[in-house]
């Protein structure tokens, strides 16, 4: 993580990867210091960090947001249990 001029940096502070669009890395090796200890906390706190920015960046009207209607597949078992229902 750092700067863009920094040619050891991968990703913004917003977690963002430099030079691909809507791809961000949330895993403990975007630290540019590893800790000592265990590294399962660190962890859970970048995925915490990164939740909220996912929030934050979220379309928050209706107006953006896609929903698809579930497809439905009729199969020859699905004509013949109707038939049997008859």
């Amino acid at each position: 993580m750092g700067k863009a001029t920094d040619p050891a940096a991968v990703v913004d502070a917003r977690l963002r990867v430099y030079g691909i669009k809507r791809l961000k890395v949330v895993d403990v090796f975007i630290m540019p210091n590893v800790v000592s200890g265990n590294t399962n906390a660190p962890t859970i706190i970048i995925g915490e960090r990164e939740s909220g920015l996912i929030k934050e960046d979220w379309p928050h009207n209706k107006e953006n947001v896609v929903i698809k209607q579930p497809m439905t597949i009729k199969t020859k078992f699905h004509e013949e249990k109707k038939e049997s229902k008859e």
